[in-house]
């Protein structure tokens, strides 16, 4: 009797064994299913980082080519309204858009209101443009102003000047 056994399967309540294969395909199944998933989500991360890092380079870019200089400011009064008038002129060789101007007129630098009505759209100057800047303007002669001009790519143009 020694060489005639056979070797079979054990079944438990009249159930052959196969569940537990089944059991098994799907654990591994699902192991290489939450895996793809891991993977996808950070090669779009990676992705994601890459693109940002390339618009932050691009736009430091843009500003270390962005050349403006204000090179005269005049506080007036015209027809009794406070007039702060800014001559700047762009001496490089891009585009610049003017979006905002500040001031330190209350102690702090604020925007200066007056500019976002006067001027909607902000300003665009082509390379070796010069342009002069209106805005009604509350200042007190003999004080030093510190006025700031930015750009939409954030590029900051200053200086002080004095009423």
């Amino acid at each position: 009797m020694r060489g005639n056994h056979r070797w079979v399967l054990p079944r438990r309540n009249g159930r052959s064994a196969i569940s537990e294969i089944i059991g098994t395909l799907l654990i591994v199944l699902a192991t290489v299913a939450i895996g793809t998933l891991l993977l996808l989500g950070s090669s779009s991360s990676l992705q994601t980082g890459t693109v940002l890092q390339q618009s932050q380079v691009s736009l430091a870019t843009q500003q270390a080519q962005e050349r403006l200089t204000i090179f005269d400011v005049w506080f007036h009064t015209v027809g009794g309204i406070p007039d702060l008038e800014v001559h700047a002129l762009n001496y490089g060789s891009n585009l610049i858009h003017i979006v905002t101007i500040y001031t330190n007129q209350s102690g702090t630098v604020a925007p200066l209101a007056s500019f976002t009505t006067a001027y909607p759209n902000g300003l665009t100057l082509s390379p070796g443009q010069q342009i002069e800047i209106l805005a009604a303007f509350s200042y007190t002669p003999g004080t030093n102003y510190y006025v700031k001009l930015v750009s939409d790519s954030g590029s900051v143009f200053d200086g002080a000047w004095s009423a």
